[in-house]
């Protein structure tokens, strides 16, 4: 092996190789002097080498990151082909060990006891660990009282991969009874990630309670999920310095929404992930202390909990609303000012807000930095003479209307929802249509001019017109702005006149003194 390392490049910085001995890695280091990062899954390990060490010098203590892929960890217990188990644990019980990742799938028949005794051979032979991450389908939380030992870990992320919390198996001085979990303490853990839930999970409970300085929480949950009132009831008289909560699940209902709200309680950063539309009224009533919110995957059942949430929102920063790779229904829809209800459209659309009518100020006018939304224009397909119509610029005013109160925004990206409305607008009701929100002084923008910290427009997305007047007027009133993404993004079928617009305006950019950065890039 060491002549095959000899033709190795100088500048390699990275080897994935099978069957690599301990001395094959110090041969390889020794020829490539650049080398960051080697993954032997013979030694079952993923060397790194960025920390300090002599060249040359190599040996399982140096060790930082361990990664024990499940199909190779079987088969050194079953057929012992590769690496003892005892010589798994040589290579982890180093002190400078500070990364564990043990991965378990269903199809590899590993007995829970197996998995839980791995956790526990290698994390007491690791005092240092400061990030460890489990995925397998066994009950994690009997490895909690494990971790109180862990006096360095700040990360902790589990994924039950759909186990039933509270079956796990019976070990000595592995599984501890409720009365050693409930006096257990992650005191040092600040992020904490649990995946793959399912069922009533009040087990975890004991999990966030023994982390009183948890700062970040990610649940991501696989069907329908509760949490009793009690057990929620004693995480929140403990985790009070949340400040980061991140909420996905496959399918749920507006309890489940609520008793996450009510779970992050004064939290700044909220990430809702869900399937389908539902109410946001908790978050409207919950939400004042927020300072970011993204929604991904909904708007909400009623537009109007979004409004009176952003009324109400006096410390929010950042809200995105954007649509999800694959559920695009996050937009906010304006009517048109020929929009009218006869066909109750309303009740079929219950996640539009309706911006039309007086303004009303929003909440986090003087502090919201960062807006992402999806607007849209909703109009009639037909006027009053039966003739096929198309919205007007002037339609769209009662957006900037709302957006020149923003007087601190940084970035704006503006967003179109590229998937049919569900119901078919347009089709069975009675002829309206959508269009996405244009961009261009045409249609208003100019109502934007107190926005002078702008430095981020983005607006791939738009039915935007923006040729050189609309950069002059950025160079004008927008001193900070430094990119407008999307600039030279066509239509499809845009015409001549849209391509000529775009070429313009991407020269102006460079030629311009005052031009407005990284512009003509769309990426």
């Amino acid at each position: 092996m060491s002549v095959l390392f000899s033709l190795l490049p100088l500048e390699l910085v990275g080897l994935v190789a099978d069957y690599l001995s301990e001395s094959d890695i110090a041969a390889c280091t020794r020829v490539s002097r650049g080398l960051r990062r080697i993954w032997a899954p013979y030694l079952f390990c993923e060397v790194d080498l960025t920390s300090e060490r002599q060249v040359g010098l190599l040996d399982l203590d140096s060790v930082r990151r361990l990664f024990v892929a499940n199909s190779q960890l079987t088969r050194s217990f079953a057929t012992n082909q590769a690496l003892e188990h005892g010589d798994l644990l040589s290579a982890a019980r180093c002190s400078r060990l500070r990364y564990l990742d043990l991965r378990f799938q269903r199809q590899s028949r590993c007995s829970s006891s197996r998995a839980l005794g791995l956790v526990f051979d290698v994390t007491l032979g690791s005092p240092f660990l400061a990030h460890v991450a489990l995925r397998g389908p066994y009950d994690w939380t009997a490895t909690l009282g494990l971790f109180s030992y862990c006096r360095c870990l700040a990360q902790l992320n589990l994924d039950f991969d759909g186990a039933i919390i509270g079956e796990a198996p019976m070990m000595p001085d592995l599984i501890y009874d409720e009365s050693t979990m409930g006096a257990a303490r992650l005191m040092t853990v600040t992020q904490m990630s649990l995946g793959g839930l399912t069922g009533s999970i009040d087990k975890i409970s004991a999990l966030l309670s023994a982390s009183p300085n948890l700062e970040t929480l990610t649940i991501e949950v696989d069907g329908d999920w509760s949490l009793r009132e009690k057990s929620r009831a004693d995480v929140m008289s403990i985790v009070r310095n949340l400040q980061s909560l991140t909420w996905k699940a496959t399918q749920a209902g507006e309890w489940a929404l609520d008793q996450m709200l009510a779970l992050g309680g004064q939290a700044k950063k909220l990430t809702i992930v869900v399937p389908h539309p539902q109410s946001l009224s908790s978050l409207t009533r919950s939400g004042t202390a927020l300072e970011s919110l993204t929604l991904d995957g909904i708007l909400g059942a009623f537009g109007s909990d979004v409004q009176s949430f952003l009324e109400r929102a006096t410390r929010l920063r950042e809200f995105c609303t954007l649509p999800s790779a694959l559920l695009e229904q996050n937009h906010l829809m304006i009517r048109s000012h020929h929009f009218h209800d006869g066909a109750g459209l309303m009740d079929d659309l219950p996640w539009m807000l309706d911006l039309e009518g007086p303004t009303r100020v929003w909440g986090c006018s003087e502090t919201l930095t960062h807006l992402e939304m999806a607007i849209e224009c909703l109009y009639p397909a037909f006027d009053e003479r039966n003739q096929v119509t198309a919205p007007s610029p002037v339609e769209h005013t009662v957006v900037y209307q709302q957006l020149g109160l923003l007087v601190n925004l940084q970035l704006l990206r503006l967003g179109q929802r590229r998937a049919p409305i569900p119901g078919g607008v347009g089709e069975g009701h009675g002829g309206y249509q959508t269009s996405c929100l244009m961009f261009s002084l045409e249609s208003g923008i100019d109502l934007l001019r107190d926005m002078q910290a702008m430095r981020t427009l983005d607006v791939r997305w738009t039915a935007h017109r923006i040729g050189v007047p609309e950069l002059e007027w950025f160079s004008t009133h927008w001193p900070k702005l430094d990119a407008v993404l999307g600039l030279t993004d066509l239509p499809p079928g845009a015409g001549q006149h849209c391509i000529v617009r775009a070429d313009l305006a991407a020269d102006w950019v460079l030629t311009h003194p005052r031009g407005v950065g990284r512009s003509h890039h769309t990426a």
